[in-house]
């Protein structure tokens, strides 16, 4: 089957999604993700466990659909001078997980190429009652040293 993304307006093949899944599965996944496949610096993530619409949001952007926010991952950072590393993954409730890392490095999505200090972030996924996928996450970030929350200007300055 095709169909129209509804984020790109391109024409995408229906993937298919592991809907239903517990919590745990959806945090036994996340590791993998985001410690071996570190897809918050490469954008490499498991498709079939989030919702096509799942909106992203972060101190620097939102971004709503699937495809849109793997694209500005995949360009986001430098990966090869770029790091995350996974803290710790665990179920809040039945709809909610927590992932807590550490991220630094190079951002390649700007001219400037800025540095990144070690900033704390806490990303909180939302499950869809019905089908069990994510369709929201939230990040928040830290600074290391100090615990305070960071706007998107912030940082830039560190």
């Amino acid at each position: 089957l095709n169909r129209t993304d509804e984020t790109t307006g391109r024409n995408a093949a229906r993937e298919p999604k592991r809907t239903n899944l517990k919590a745990d599965d959806i945090v036994n996944q996340l590791k993998i993700d985001l410690d071996d496949g570190q897809y918050v610096i490469t954008g490499n993530l498991s498709r079939d466990i989030f919702d096509d619409t799942c909106l992203f949001t972060n101190p620097l952007t939102e971004v709503r659909g699937l495809t849109r926010y793997q694209s500005a991952l995949r360009t986001l950072f430098d990966a090869s001078s770029s790091r995350y590393e996974l803290s710790d993954v665990r179920v809040v409730d039945d709809k909610h997980v927590e992932a807590v890392g550490t991220i630094f490095g190079v951002l390649s999505a700007v001219p400037w190429r800025p540095r990144i200090g070690r900033t704390r972030v806490i990303a909180t996924y939302t499950l869809d009652e019905s089908t069990g996928l994510i369709v929201g996450y939230d990040e928040k970030s830290y600074d290391v040293g100090s615990g305070k929350l960071l706007s998107g200007a912030d940082i830039f300055q560190r």
